[in-house]
């Protein structure tokens, strides 16, 4: 990724995979912020300095986290959604991790997600008259 962004500064993994090693080999290649650790409607966030030298900023809310959090059967998305907006009022960094199929099509659970996770490389505007959840809150 640095070959085709090499003037970037900060990083974030897919799936927020981390380690120190990762950390400091992005340091040594330029990368000074990260935000790659969910804190899920935490409050209060603050910005952290790791040992490698990196900045990190976490992420207050993740829509993959919806997501995975839909496969449990007591899960209440609608609950959720209280307990979201509630945090989002409360003083602290609000970075947000957003999958632009899950946003456009207003993705509800993991169902869902699986019908149209075989599209996230071809998806196109017909196919959003197919996937677009309008009946249930979804993470839009």
């Amino acid at each position: 990724m640095l070959d085709l962004y090499p003037n970037a500064i900060i990083s974030r993994s897919h799936g927020f995979i981390d380690s120190p090693k990762i950390q400091s080999e992005l340091f040594s290649r330029g990368i000074k912020y990260d935000s790659n650790q969910l804190l899920q409607n935490k409050t209060r966030i603050n910005i952290q300095k790791l040992s490698s030298g990196i900045i990190r900023i976490p992420c207050f809310w993740s829509d993959g986290m919806i997501i995975q959090n839909s496969k449990k059967p007591s899960y209440n998305i609608q609950g959720e959604k209280k307990h979201t907006i509630s945090s989002l009022l409360k003083p602290g960094f609000k970075v947000l991790n957003i999958h632009p199929i899950l946003f456009v099509t207003n993705s509800n659970n993991y169902k869902h997600y699986e019908a149209i996770r075989q599209k996230t490389t071809s998806f196109c505007k017909e196919d959003l008259n197919v996937y677009l959840n309008t009946t249930e809150y979804g993470v839009k």
